[in-house]
């Protein structure tokens, strides 16, 4: 033994190694892997080498942690060279190292522990991550739990634990790495620190150690370590106490949260002993924390203790706490004396908090055994044809491959094997297992042998034969599930699969539940067994599809009402890690009502200030009879916003009992936040607030205001530059008063305004107002798009360009990089220029709140300011919101159809849904539908309803009217054209002068947005089919001054009662309709109208059509008729040009001009798709290709096939159900193909091998 170490690291000294070949072989191989460190120094391997073996030298560490850069290059996995001499050594060293961790070390083994010791050495310090991690636990073990863990076999933790110093305690490493695991799961690979180590006795036996070692974690790892206690059912005795007491006095929301979740899972004699104990002598903050748990713990039993101390508490805060907790689950109270038919809430149904009963509908009888017809047959060996032809082009490919390759290249390659055919018998084995009720085993499932086949993952194969035959009814669905999952070892990822349709099998399982069936139905047969509970604990940790309607849902949860307890904090999370809370309250959503059980609990989120909890409580809370009799006591809360959040929701609930308590609670507030919430309310109560403000009121508070320390100036506002206001009432308005309003806006942080901005903006004149508003919302984003000058850039790049070219040639000489190699002195030099030019020099998002006083600017103006900034600056998603939520205050048609177009199609998804949250908010306001919305608000750009603006200079009047080209023509009073309007620098028709241009100016733009808007608009009407009632088209649409002129450029259809066609027709100027041979429409004879499409109309038709207007010169807003018609279509894609080859720039620019974006990338920033958006039916189409990384490279791509998905709410856009293409409303499924169609005429035509020409 002494000769070998001595041969391997050239020392006189032995190591101390047990004689066995494995350490021999060990030795060898941590050698070779540190005998690396002699491109450093070669005394420094040594030494590290001699350190590792023997335990010499331990002042290497220190040495190793200063030279941490080059000691981590140097023992790196990768080459970074592209010499191939220290390639090879690279791939030795790793090779040892890899057989070092393979191999299994027992307890002495203690020089593994000063291997990793070395190569962690280069980490000491890290601030992220595994060896940031600030615990006990040292970094060689994580280190090697982390490397070890990837290979075979897994490492034994009690042995490992064993290589540590004597002194240290191996509970508190097991446990640090139980929370390192815990905090992700990706540091270990999932190995499972708990089962590995027995935490429930060492636990038990060190509580001194573990209690002492909580206080030096961070928050999130004291509460994981709380987790843990009550993972090992150790939350009783001195563990029970130290809980109770961070329940008690940690200043953390999580730690109080995991303690409050651990506590109810321990003896609840105890906790309620010490909970009253609490309640009767701790401080006020502890006594609110004491009665918030006891009627967890006691439930109604609760009730005398909190009563009794009710009577003497003098807290406000405690008080609140108590009268919260006593309440009644039922809100009215006269539904508590209604007579009960339910003992109990469960499978039955339950009671709901408006003291109604609600009981679940019966279940369908439930599918059984039955043999499958020869139709599903068929379809599943489809799937077998389809699989074996992918096995065969697979394979020819690679033949191909093979074949051309040289014979150095396939020196170490496997020659392909030809698929062997498959016997189609095997279908009749798989269709026999799914008919029966045998059990499912490895030996019935090996002798079907190609079954994966039979399980496609793309959900659109749910669409496709079998598994949209009806004849596959559940039984066979959850049999066919059964053989899946037999064959997983991945059951969580499969029950995931199941609750969110994923795959061909769970998408047909999700089409099935209707009609009596549901979760109930698919609980009873999913095979193996499965406990009851663990559809919920899976719909509760990870949600469930959107797709699966309520009724399918609910009836299931009722039955697992325990397990919502647990997610609500009602019960002792025993099924999750911590209580799910947000998802719990997504899932109220699908009951018909909120239960009554919830009621409370709801009430208390509602009432929180924690955001992503208190708003969908509110949502709950809205649609219960009598809810606002629980809300007004708490407007006299002493959290502002508890307080705001209660006056918006008695708005929005409309309940005219809460005026008077709404006026009281006006008449004491003193914070601005909730006074608008309250101004608010009373708006939408119909309430005149017009008393509340005035202009000496608006001055004294102003005054107050700025001398107090509620606000203060934002620095950066030219509040030096702000206009001159003035009063509606007359008179100049301080400069004080915008300074306050300033002030206190950037505090509110509220950029759609609210009623107090609003009534203050009513105090101003209306040009003031739009004279604010232009000045706030230029200067808002003017300071936060600011860059660097264009010399500064330069100067930027002049002064790095040649240390940039350097660094990159050393990089060339290094790695032997092509793009390293190629890059030039010129290169770097624009590349820094771009960068420094990049960078953003402020960031107004912080005062965004401002933009609520910007409201009144006009709407042009604002839509022209918000498009480009929207433009230029997309990447700056949080100021994007802010303005799109600008958008959603200003009272101007012009903004709120730049609003309805952001909520129609935005290339960001999460401002895409800001935009239409806003929207429907407003609808809701209003009683009207988003799509009548958009209707009512068109713009008219000021024109009247002969389409003529009148615009008077003094006592002249000049006109400006719509010519036949849509464009507004200047008329002079004597009716002659001209080109401006006259010039007017003094004299008494000086105003009005300046009055007149304005009004065009903004009518021009005004014009040019409507146009824009609204045909997009008509076009998606067009491909979604939508309709309008007679009335409504002809006021809205036909008769409107700017839209009416668009109507008459295209065709249209008039529709009876039952949706038939009666006849098309063409609107004219005078407004009345002519059919294709000019022949008068009487419109009284249609209900309904509908833009008309080739696909509507017969060949015939469509050619009278063409021919009309052609005679009469009409050139169409968009082609109605010319492109040709897919009329029927199967399957889930339109694949008719999947191999296409096109430039990426060209189908990048014509995908665009169809209308269609760029998706989100997805991993290694590639992207794969285009999109286009039809909001008004919730579905994208997508054009999918074989991708493109970013930045974007004119690279040759395929085109891959067309597609139309639902999208998930709150998903990206590419994401959701995919739809069957006979699911497509039918103009869209023929003009999508159009699209697919031209984009590929765009490129050089079809590839037989174009997977092998382009990257994908």
């Amino acid at each position: 033994m002494f000769d070998f170490i001595k041969s391997v690291i050239g020392i006189g000294k032995s190591a101390g190694l047990p004689a066995t070949d494995a350490d021999r072989a060990t030795a060898a191989d941590i050698a070779t892997d540190l005998r690396r460190l002699e491109a450093i120094s070669p005394d420094l391997a040594q030494r590290t080498i001699a350190y590792v073996l023997n335990g010499e030298h331990s002042s290497v560490l220190l040495q190793l942690e200063q030279q941490a850069n080059a000691v981590q290059t140097a023992l790196s996995s990768y080459a970074h060279t592209g010499n191939a001499a220290t390639q090879a050594a690279v791939q030795k060293a790793a090779l040892a190292r890899s057989n070092v961790l393979k191999r299994q070390h027992g307890p002495q083994a203690v020089w593994m522990r000063r291997y990793f010791e070395v190569i962690t050495a280069p980490q000491r310090g890290s601030r992220y991550g595994l060896y940031g991690h600030e615990g006990p636990s040292p970094m060689w073990l994580r280190a090697y739990l982390s490397y070890g863990s990837e290979q075979k076999p897994r490492a034994d933790l009690n042995a490992v634990l064993n290589w540590r110093d004597p002194d240290d305690n191996a509970t508190l490493f097991a446990l640090d790495l139980l929370v390192l695991e815990k905090s992700s799961q990706y540091y270990f690979h999932n190995y499972d620190v708990a089962s590995k180590f027995d935490f429930k006795n060492n636990l038990s036996t060190e509580k001194q150690a573990v209690m002492a070692a909580f206080a030096k974690y961070d928050r999130p790892s004291q509460a994981t370590i709380i987790h843990i206690l009550k993972q090992f059912d150790l939350i009783r005795d001195e563990y029970f106490h130290f809980i109770y007491q961070q329940y008690l006095l940690s200043t953390s929301k999580a730690v109080r949260e995991a303690a409050q979740n651990a506590l109810l899972a321990s003896p609840p004699e105890a906790l309620a002993a010490s909970a009253t104990q609490t309640l009767a002598d701790g401080n006020p903050t502890a006594r609110a924390q004491a009665a918030q748990l006891l009627p967890l713990v006691l439930g109604e039993a609760a009730r005398p203790v909190l009563e009794n101390h009710l009577a003497k508490e003098t807290s406000k805060t405690v008080r609140k706490v108590i009268e919260l907790g006593m309440g009644s689950a039922v809100v009215r109270d006269e539904a508590t004396a209604a007579p009960r038919t339910l003992s109990a809430d469960g499978a039955d149904g339950y009671l709901a908090a408006d003291g109604t009963e609600v009981l679940c509908p019966p279940l369908a009888a439930m599918p059984r055994p039955a043999p499958l017809p020869d139709s599903v047959k068929a379809g599943y060996l489809g799937l077998l044809d389809k699989a074996y032809a992918q096995w065969m082009k697979s394979y020819e490919n690679q033949k191909a491959r093979h074949d051309n390759a040289t014979a150095e290249q396939r020196k170490n390659w496997t020659a392909p094997v030809q698929p062997k055919a498959v016997d189609p018998a095997i279908v009749d084995k798989y269709c026999a297992l799914l008919a029966t009720d045998s059990p499912i085993d490895e030996a019935e499932i090996s002798k079907i042998g190609y079954y994966s086949v039979f399980a496609p993952y793309g959900v659109e194969a749910a669409a496709e034969p079998p598994f949209n035959s009806p004849d596959l009814t559940l039984w066979h669905l959850c049999r066919a599930r059964a053989i899946l999952a037999a064959s997983s070892r991945n059951h969580i990822w499969l029950i995931s699969n199941l609750m969110n349709g994923h795959g061909a099998i769970h998408g047909a399982i999700h089409a099935r539940l209707t009609n009596g069936n549901d979760l109930r139905t698919l609980a009873a047969l999913i095979q193996p067994g499965l406990e009851a509970k663990t559809l919920a604990v899976q719909a509760l940790n990870a949600g469930i599809s959107e797709d699966l309607p309520a009724e399918a849902v609910w009836p299931y949860l009722a039955a697992q009402f325990d397990v919502l307890d647990q997610a609500l904090g009602q019960a002792a999370a025993t099924d999750f890690r911590e209580p799910p809370t947000l998802n719990a309250l997504g899932l109220l959503r699908l009951f018909p009502k909120l239960p009554a059980r919830y009621f409370n609990t709801v009430l208390t989120h509602a009432l929180s200030t924690k955001k992503s909890l208190n708003a969908p409580a509110r949502s709950l809370l809205l649609d219960i009879d009598g809810i606002e009799q629980r809300l007004v006591p708490f407007l006299s809360d002493s959290k502002q916003d508890v307080r705001s959040g209660v006056a918006q929701m008695l708005g929005a609930i409309g309940a005219k009992s809460s005026i008077e308590p709404l006026k009281t609670a006006l008449g004491k507030e003193k914070s601005e936040l909730v006074r608008a919430a309250i101004l608010g309310a009373l708006r939408r109560l119909d309430v005149d607030i017009s008393s509340y403000v005035s202009p000496e009121i608006l001055i004294k508070e102003a005054a107050a205001g700025l001398k107090g320390k509620k606000a203060k100036d934002i620095a950066w506002f030219p509040l030096d530059s702000l206009p001159a206001l003035s009063w509606a009432s007359g008179g100049t308005v301080p400069s004080d008063v915008p300074r306050w309003w300033i002030a206190l806006a950037g505090k509110l942080a509220q950029p759609g305004g609210n009623t107090l901005f609003s009534l203050w903006l009513d105090e101003l004149a209306p040009d003031s107002a739009e004279a604010l508003g232009r000045h706030i919302l230029g200067s808002f984003l003017r300071y936060d798009a600011a860059h660097c000058s264009e010399d500064e850039a330069n100067a930027h790049a002049k002064a790095h360009a040649q240390a940039r070219y350097d660094q990159y040639q050393g990089y060339a000489k290094r790695w032997n990089n092509e793009f390293y190699r190629s890059y030039t002195y010129e290169k770097a030099f624009a590349d820094l220029r771009a960068e420094k030019l990049g960078i953003y020099l402020n960031n107004a998002h912080a005062d965004r709140g401002i933009l609520g006083l910007a409201t009144r600017a006009e709407g042009t103006f604002a839509v022209q300011m918000v498009r480009t900034y929207m433009r230029d600056h997309y990447t700056r998603v949080a100021q994007v919101k802010a303005v799109t939520e600008y958008l959603s205050g200003n009272p101007s048609s012009a903004a709120l159809q730049m609003l309805l177009s952001i909520a129609r199609r935005h290339r960001t998804n999460s401002v895409q849904l800001l935009a239409q949250a806003l929207v429907e908010r407003i609808a809701d306001e209003r009683g009207w539908s988003t799509d009548e919305l958009a209707d009512r608000t068109i713009p008219t750009a000021g024109l009247d309803e002969r389409g003529i603006l009148d615009l008077e200079i003094g006592t002249r009047l000049y006109q400006a009217k719509l010519d036949a080209e849509d464009v507004l023509t200047l008329y002079n009073p004597d009716g002659k054209v001209v080109k401006a309007l006259p010039q007017v620098s003094e004299g008494p028709d000086k105003e009005s002068a300046a009055e007149a241009k304005k009004a065009l100016s903004n009518a021009k733009k005004e014009l040019k947005q409507v146009h824009e808007f609204q045909a997009k608009r008509l076009y998606e009407a067009l491909c979604v089919g939508r309709r309008w009632q007679l009335a409504e088209w002809k006021r809205f649409l036909l008769e409107h001054p700017i839209v009416g002129r668009l109507v008459q450029r295209l065709i249209w259809l008039g529709l009876d009662a039952q949706g038939d066609l009666i006849g098309s027709f063409r609107p004219l100027e005078d407004l009345s309709l002519t059919d294709s041979s000019d022949k008068a429409v009487d419109p009284e004879a249609f209900v309904a109208i509908q833009l008309a499409h080739r696909s509507l109309l017969t060949a015939e038709q469509s050619e009278a059509w063409k021919q009309h207007l052609d005679d009469y010169k009409v050139e169409p807003l968009f082609n109605q008729l010319d492109r040709p018609v897919l009329a029927s279509a199967t399957g889930i894609s339109i694949d008719d040009r999947a191999g296409h080859i096109i430039e990426a720039f060209k189908l990048r620019s014509a995908a665009q001009k169809l209308g269609y974006e760029r998706a989100q990338a997805e991993d290694g920033g590639w992207f794969t798709q285009y999109i286009k958006p039809f909001g008004g039916i919730g579905i994208n189409a997508v054009i999918e290709f074989t991708g493109s990384p970013l930045p974007e490279e004119n690279r040759a791509v395929a085109l891959v096939a067309a597609k139309f998905v639902r999208p998930r709410k709150g998903g990206r856009s590419s994401y959701g159900a995919q739809l069957a293409l006979n699911d497509v409303p039918p103009v869209l499924l023929s003009e999508v193909w159009n699209d697919l169609h031209q984009i590929a005429s765009a490129g050089s035509g079809f590839a037989e091998d174009w997977r092998n020409k382009v990257a994908w």
